[in-house]
């Protein structure tokens, strides 16, 4: 349909999803009844979720149970007849090409790393490689039968030693919340919050020259690292 018209503007800099339609493209969503809404919009499907939708954890549980429902529905439509499944297979038939890129140097090192490493792999992995459609919809099922609890947007937790959690994302009111509504005990429950020299430390770690590499000790001499500017 877009053969003719112009191609969309593309910024240099800034958000690679953020291309915005040509007159020629909005004239024909017009022709055919498709509201400006329903066009394809990258980042949308990217993002499928606004900041409300992350707000609190009942909302993105929420969020997350019509979004199974939602991807459930398109896979059943297959990739034949619906347009959604249809346009992100173009992802798949594009991995040949960038790997042909990758393996005879058609890629910059600080290219490979911004924008296939960090940027276009997670959002390929995203949008193109999933489980099936009734994997989907068993986990659907288990967060309706309160077998399985969604914890939230950016919470991670992880276990330093036996008989230890350690939690992000969560406030402790939160945390203990959760633990009374699931019948756990908790001996202790610790706010901890870095200091400043670490909070400081962690925005500037890219930015020194030189890092400490070994502990200094009476039979040991300091070794220093050059970080690469």
């Amino acid at each position: 349909m877009f053969a003719t018209a112009e191609p969309a503007a593309v910024p240099i800099f800034g958000d690679p999803l953020a291309v915005e339609e040509s007159d020629a493209q909005r004239t024909v969503l017009a022709k055919f009844d498709i509201e400006p809404e329903q066009g394809w919009d990258w980042r949308k499907i990217a993002a499928p979720f606004t900041d409300d939708d992350v707000s609190s954890t009942q909302r993105f549980r929420s969020w997350l149970r019509s979004y199974l429902d939602l991807e459930v529905q398109e896979a059943s439509k297959g990739n034949v007849t619906g347009p959604r499944k249809a346009a992100l297979d173009v992802l798949r038939d594009l991995r040949n090409e960038i790997r042909l890129l990758v393996d005879h140097g058609g890629l910059s090192g600080d290219s490979y790393r911004d924008e296939l490493q960090r940027w276009y792999m997670p959002l390929n992995a995203h949008l193109s490689i999933g489980p099936p459609a009734e994997r989907i919809e068993q986990f659907g099922a288990l967060m309706d039968a309160g077998v399985l609890e969604v914890l939230g947007p950016d919470v991670r937790v992880s276990s330093a030693e036996p008989g230890t959690l350690e939690i992000e994302g969560l406030g402790s009111d939160q945390i203990g919340s959760a633990a009374a509504e699931n019948g756990l005990v908790l001996y202790e429950l610790t706010p901890q919050q870095p200091s400043l020299e670490e909070a400081f430390m962690a925005l500037t770690r890219d930015e020194v020259e030189y890092r400490n590499s070994a502990v200094a000790s009476e039979d040991t001499d300091i070794d220093y690292e050059r970080i690469p500017a």
